[in-house]
């Protein structure tokens, strides 16, 4: 037997869908530890970089 806890939920202000989830085949310890995982949860923050320069050329498209 396998315990779980899943969280998920969407991230609107970057546009992303978050998902967070833990499984153990210790039933009892994912029940002891669901607060902290609930915590965490809710601490959970999204950063999403761009890795394209802006407005520059790229060294392959420059004469």
């Amino acid at each position: 037997m396998i315990a779980a806890l899943r969280y998920a939920w969407r991230d609107e202000e970057v546009g992303a869908d978050v998902v967070l989830w833990t499984a153990t085949d210790d039933t009892a310890r994912v029940i002891r530890g669901a607060q902290d995982i609930e915590e965490l949860a809710h601490k959970v923050s999204v950063a999403v970089w761009n890795l394209e320069p802006d407005d520059e050329e790229s060294p392959d498209t420059k004469s």
